[in-house]
């Protein structure tokens, strides 16, 4: 049984993966019928991938990639003099949803419920014209 079986035929490579978050962040910030785990993983990789830019020197982009976690990958970035937005900092309350998947537990109306909240949609609209400037 290959081990992907279970994911979303969109989730089965990272091109078809990065593009379907995206496409989702597009709805979400549009106000139109969203995926809330696939904004979730957007706004991390939107994140994540204009903060790689930001280092100017391979060991410093080295040393993010090897970093696990978001919030520590920034303090990376952060510790080699990378001005880092407060608001990247901020929305780990949303990239940091604990989406491990366990029989029975409601992991989307959290996320959905923080993700509706006006502040959380500027800040997140923020991050993604940061990436696409």
């Amino acid at each position: 049984m290959n081990g992907t079986s279970f994911l979303p035929y969109e989730w089965k490579s990272s091109v078809s993966f990065k593009d379907y978050v995206n496409d989702e962040l597009n709805r979400y910030l549009t106000s139109k019928n969203y995926d809330a785990v696939a904004v979730c993983f957007a706004v991390r990789i939107a994140i994540e991938h204009h903060v790689y830019f930001l280092l100017s020197d391979t060991d410093g982009q080295e040393k993010f990639i090897a970093e696990h976690g978001t919030s520590n990958k920034l303090e990376v970035a952060s510790n080699v003099g990378i001005d880092i937005p407060e608001s990247y900092f901020l929305l780990g309350i949303i990239y940091n949803t604990n989406l491990h998947w366990n029989q029975g537990r409601d992991y989307v109306s959290p996320l959905v419920s923080k993700l509706i909240h006006p502040t959380i949609r500027q800040l997140i609209a923020h991050v993604a014209s940061a990436v696409n400037s």
